[in-house]
């Protein structure tokens, strides 16, 4: 791995997986078990109209 990079790939028994697909797995996995995953403008949306109802039933 470049030390520059922040590219993080996973290879172990079970195969591998790339930055971008650990990523998304993550992100489905998050809104699935632990979270609702929401896109900035819908985040932005419920700051300002002070509706933060998605940070306590998530």
């Amino acid at each position: 791995m470049n030390p520059e990079s922040t590219e993080l790939s996973l290879t172990n028994n079970a195969g591998m997986a790339t930055a971008e697909e650990l990523h998304r797995a993550t992100r489905v996995a998050q809104d699935t078990f632990i979270s609702k995953v929401i896109t900035t403008a819908e985040w932005m949306k419920s700051v300002e109209s002070s509706d933060r109802i998605h940070l306590v039933l998530a």
